[in-house]
Formats: structure tokens, sequence, C-alpha cells
């Protein structure tokens, strides 16, 4: 997500505006920024359309069919629409409008703006993203073109930089990744006269995905400054060389050699090293034989294990993973914008109309690699729990916009288990004020010996999804 890539990919439907919409067939709230009907839908490419056109949320369904619905809710509620209306834009200063210049075109911002916003709702399922690259050395290519694009669209250049950061720092090093960083931050600073007035920064573009430059890059005081008195303290290695790239390896971590060559590694056979995984898989290559002592700060107790080629890939829980006595799960991470807006959008409990709620991927999902997830893992819940989406005050399905709206408009928030047995979804249940339906069998959740978790959710067995 975070990565800036080089060739510009349709896969995640990024659909801007339309001109007509009356003339349009199939579901007109689908054709945005240049997918139109014909490039979709026509026959040619089959009875599920062009591949290239779908995700998560932009279906053939949803959309080539001339009926197209969503039970509950206006295709305009499902779908995610620009924050501004054609009618206001005039009325925006002129360094926010993006209508686009002989560099970057209106087209392409409306494009990049709703990308940010599918990979809020997609996660990291979404590989939509246009060419940011391109478009940023476009809009800098001279003195002339950086100064109109800043006139156009200050905070959309803010951004694009924000994009650029990883890919510097892979291909010149970490100074000369913290110096474009900087130039975002410049362009911010610029343009923070009109950010309450650019609903496209505020609450479009996913600023998640660039949370953790700051705290890398050494950009943020409260890692300079000395730890309170009698706070905990946690060592972290002078690292060497691999200091010069943070963001890329924060992205693809260590590897087993890099572990064992640290210099105080044998010192007590790992035994005061501490590792945390944050996602499903333990991505360490060798791990089981190099952690055998070492504490294992992780989200999954149960990590998935895969063996095979991509083909023929099959997939299992670990059961022996995870090890109580020197183990800990901890929460996994809820982006700050996402607390934010769950906060927000929590409504109090006496005027909440949704009984229950759950959106989110599953294993019939249009993207092949979502489905593939799903199937190597033989995650059967979130299937079972389509079944309900028909009932009165009950918001189920794919992906939404307005994902945190819903939460917060819900009494239960169904939280089940996906390809992983842990789900962000209960901490996303909490900050939204709806109470947590825990639909994971297997999942160890964080802190248990400590937190009363019955006194705040409900464990609900799987098989009893419907």
């Amino acid at each position: 997500g975070i990565a800036v890539l080089a060739a510009h990919s349709v896969a995640g439907a990024v659909m801007g505006a339309g001109s007509d919409r009356a003339h349009f067939r199939g579901n007109s709230a689908c054709w945005r920024a240049g997918f139109t009907f014909e490039t979709c839908c026509a026959a040619r490419y089959g009875p599920q359309g062009n591949p290239e056109c779908f995700d998560g949320m932009y279906t053939y369904n949803t959309c080539c069919k001339e009926s197209a619905s969503f039970g509950n809710g206006t295709d305009d509620q499902r779908f995610l629409k620009d924050c501004r209306t054609p009618e206001e834009v005039p009325k925006l200063p002129r360094p926010v409008q993006c209508l686009g210049t002989e560099w970057v075109s209106g087209d392409e911002w409306d494009s990049f703006f709703h990308a940010h916003q599918l990979s809020q709702v997609l996660g990291t399922s979404f590989k939509g993203w246009p060419n940011t690259w391109a478009m940023w050395q476009r809009a800098n290519s001279s003195v002339r073109a950086l100064a109109a694009n800043k006139e156009d669209c200050i905070h959309g250049l803010a951004a694009l930089l924000l994009h650029s950061v990883p890919f510097i720092e892979m291909q010149n090093g970490s100074q000369a990744a913290i110096f474009v960083y900087a130039q975002a931050m410049r362009l911010q600073g610029q343009g923070a006269t009109y950010q309450e007035m650019d609903c496209r920064w505020s609450q479009m573009v996913n600023h998640a995905i660039f949370a953790h430059y700051p705290m890398l890059l050494g950009g943020e005081s409260r890692f300079h400054s000395r730890c309170p008195e009698g706070a905990p303290r946690v060592y972290v290695y002078n690292t060497g060389d691999l200091s010069e790239w943070p963001l890329t390896c924060s992205r693809i971590g260590f590897w087993a050699s890099e572990v064992r060559a640290l210099p105080y590694w044998h010192r007590r056979g790992g035994f005061d090293h501490v590792f945390l995984f944050g996602a499903s898989a333990w991505m360490l290559p060798g791990w089981r034989k190099l952690l055998v002592n070492s504490i294992t700060l992780a989200v999954e107790s149960r990590p998935i294990e895969c063996q095979g080629d991509i083909s023929n890939e099959t997939c299992s829980h670990c059961h022996d993973c995870f090890q109580p006595w020197k183990d800990v799960v901890v929460p996994p991470v809820t982006p700050l914008p996402m607390t934010r807006s769950l906060l927000a959008n929590s409504r109090p409990v006496r005027n909440r109309t949704l009984i229950m709620s759950w959106h989110g991927q599953h294993a019939n999902s249009s993207n092949a690699a979502v489905q593939h997830a799903y199937a190597v893992t033989n995650e059967s819940v979130r299937l079972a729990l389509l079944q309900l989406s028909g009932l009165p005050n009950v918001s189920i399905g794919g992906p939404v916009g307005g994902y945190a709206g819903v939460l917060g408009n819900s009494q239960f928030c169904l939280c089940p288990k996906g390809a992983s047995s842990y789900t962000s979804r209960v901490f996303e249940s909490l900050f939204a004020g709806c109470v947590p339906v825990i639909l994971s069998d297997d999942v160890r959740l964080p802190f248990d010996d400590i937190v009363d978790w019955s006194r705040f959710s409900i464990r609900w067995p799987m098989a009893h999804a419907t």
C-alpha cells in the first residue's frame, strides 16, 4: 500500500465522476474516471466482464446488471462519492479546486483521490493506485510546472510527494527520503490556510498510509527525548546499514541470518530479545529454530503456515507456535485516522438504528487474490454471514463506503474470523461503541490473563453464525 507502484493498474476500479449518468447502462454509480459499461461489461469480456474493472466493492453483479442494487441502502450509500459536489468546486480557493493543468489533468486528480478512498475501505487488497510517481514527475518537471500545480492542487501535490518517499528511499537511501518528506511537510504548511476547506485532503486521502513515516525517519521529537523516570525501556539495536532504509526494512522485515549477526544475540541465547509480528503470518524465515527462547509479541497466536507454490498451496493454522509462558498477544494496529473516524461517528445507543453489522472481504470476492487468501485457509463463517444480509435493521456485506458510520449506528458489531483467527474488527467495534460479537473459535484475545473480555464482548460459536 505505501510503495509507489510504477505500473498503472485499473484492478482497483478507480472510478471518478461521469458527465451524464442518465445515459449510462448498468449501475450508473459505477461509471466514473473513464470506466464505462462498454469497457467493463461488454459481451466480448465473457459472462463476468472485464476483470480489471472490479474489486471487492465494484463487482460485475453490482455494476453490469441493469437491475443492480444492494438490498440494504442505495447505490450512493454503498459506493464512495467525491466529498464535494461540482457546484461547490468554483466556491473553493483555487489551490484546492484540482481542476487540472497541462501536466496533471483534473481526471487524474479525481482518480488519485478516489483511489485513496478505496484504499481506506479495501485495505491491503486494494491494488488500483494510478502511477503516482509519474504524476509527481510531471507535476515537478519544471519550476513553471510546480508553481502551476501548487496553485491548482496543493494538497494533492503533498500527497503525491508522500507516496514517493518509499521509492526515493529504495533508490537513494534514507537521507534523500527525509529530504523529500520535508518537502511534503512544507507543501502542507503552505496549504495550511486551506486545509479545513479541502475535504479531499481531510476525508479522502488515506493518511494512515503515511502515519509511520516521521517515526521511522526520525521526525518525531518524542523519540529524541529521554525516557520519563520509571518508564519501561526497550533498547533497539543500531542496525548499521539496515537503518539506511527504515521504510523498506519495516515492510520486509529481517532475515534469520541478520538476527544471528546481531552483536548481543548469543549472549543469552536470545532470551533478552523481543520480536513483534503484526500480521497473520510470522514473517521471519527460519523463526521456528531461531526464536525458541525469545519473547514474541504477536497479534495472531495461531499464525498461518503455507506449503507449496501458489497453484498448489495449502495453508493451516499453527497450534504450537505461540508459547504462553513467554509470548504475549497484543492488539493489532487501528490506524489513527480510522480511530478518529470511528469515535466521531459513534452515536448514543438510543439513537442507533441497526441491530448488527459487518462489512468486509470474503471468499466470494471478485478479487482473485482475496478469493485465494480465504480459500487456502477454508474460511467459511463470513460466507455464512452473507445469508443474513436481507434481514431488516441489519447491514451485512462486502466492503462499503461510510464504514465508520455503519459501525457507529450498530448495537452489535460482528467480528468474524478472516483468513486468520484474529480480527481487527474487535477493536474497531470498541472505538465505535458497539458490542463486539466474536465469531472466531480459536482466537486468543490480547492480555486475556488480566482482561475479562466477557464483560464487554460476546463470543459466539462459528457453527452458529446463522
